[in-house]
């Protein structure tokens, strides 16, 4: 089941402070979960920190090696910190075949992010086709905000097959109605349905 190695420490010196770290070499995570098959490999280290009543500030580092998940493989890295409410994404990073993640920024201002799948059928079995989408969402006055649009072409999936596809959606602050949401199809059929935009 592979290696599976971690530390923690705490100390209490002018508030509460905590340092972990994991490593994991040819773990098989079914160990713990027997719905998670796979081999992980990577480390991940991580902080916490509030001093005598101030707030609470965090950081998590982690980075994935060649490792698998129900047969798929996977890759990447994450880098980010949070406090006051807020949190920053300084890189975030996940790739397999077939896909890639990718996420930055901070949200109190703009967290970007983005996401391909150049062959769908390696994503979901099953299914065809090309699907990739960005935008990015904000937090101000505690209300949530963003944007996504994404677009697709030879999607194939459960018996529906679309020829194309663009969506966008919009989730307002309040000035705006709270959501909106617009698609259009090309070419859309399911069974003997045929659906156009």
């Amino acid at each position: 089941n592979g290696t599976l190695e971690g530390s923690l420490t705490v100390r209490w010196s002018d508030g509460l402070a905590l340092e972990g770290a994991l490593r994991a070499r040819g773990f098989a995570p079914a160990a713990i979960s027997p719905d998670w098959e796979g081999v992980l490999n990577g480390e991940l280290s991580g902080s916490l920190r509030r001093r005598a009543d101030g707030p609470v500030r965090g950081e998590v580092e982690a980075r994935l090696r060649q490792s698998s998940l129900h047969g798929q493989s996977l890759s990447g890295e994450v880098a980010a910190a949070f406090g006051e409410g807020d949190l920053q994404v300084r890189r975030l990073l996940l790739r397999g075949k077939g896909f890639v993640v990718t996420a930055a920024g901070r949200l109190g201002e703009r967290l970007a992010f983005a996401a391909e799948a150049g062959d769908l059928g390696r994503v979901i079995p099953g299914a065809a086709g090309q699907l990739g989408a960005d935008g990015g969402v904000r937090r101000q006055a505690g209300r949530l905000a963003g944007a996504l649009s994404g677009q697709g072409t030879r999607l194939a999936v459960a018996g529906l097959r679309v020829g194309g596809v663009q969506v966008s959606a919009r989730l307002g602050d309040g000035k705006e109605p709270p959501v909106h949401v617009a698609a259009f199809f090309r070419d859309a059929a399911y069974g003997g349905l045929h659906i156009d935009s």
